[in-house]
């Protein structure tokens, strides 16, 4: 059932890879980043969901991805969540402050829902793979993976959509 998907990430492993010991710079690394996250949850949450994925990297500001989570509230009924999404495509541990970009932006945005995700390693000051916060208000969760072939992020976002249920809920 999941050999389809499996090999289609395979692939997609494989071109990053291939795309990573091409790229140059810091910018070309974080527009595949962005692209990879996209695609991974697009894939998840798109067909399946009618969740929509926008980048929004160039802009000031701003995370990379914003996100349109279609929560369910009564069967049949759902309403459009917006969140911000990071991704990272680093070559060593993302640091402190980037996290602190991280929040800053979400702050700065009427957004309630962030996910701060790193493909391929770990984030500074965070013992756990996936990590929840609140601040102000604002809920946050960070996520990091090893390895291309972790999709971690996947887990994360999951939680994040349910997070988001739950508070239209009023729970």
């Amino acid at each position: 059932l999941m050999s389809p998907l499996d090999e289609r990430i395979s692939t997609l492993t494989d071109t990053v890879n291939t795309l990573l010991k091409g790229a140059q710079g810091s910018s070309t690394k974080g527009e595949i980043g962005e692209q990879i996250v996209i695609g991974h949850l697009s894939s998840a949450y798109t067909g399946t969901k009618g969740d929509q994925f926008r980048s929004k990297g160039d802009e000031d500001h701003s995370m990379d991805i914003e996100a349109t989570m279609m929560i369910e509230t009564s069967p049949g009924v759902t309403e459009p969540i917006p969140a911000l999404i990071e991704a990272k495509l680093y070559e060593t541990t993302v640091g402190q402050q980037e996290v602190d970009k991280f929040w800053e932006d979400l702050e700065g945005n009427h957004h309630k829902f962030g996910l701060f995700v790193s493909l391929n390693n770990s984030i500074a000051n965070q013992p756990q793979c996936i990590t929840l916060e609140v601040r102000n208000g604002k809920y946050g969760i960070l996520v990091y993976n090893e390895s291309q072939n972790q999709m971690r992020h996947l887990v994360a976002y999951a939680m994040m959509r349910e997070i988001a249920r739950l508070t239209l809920m009023g729970k």
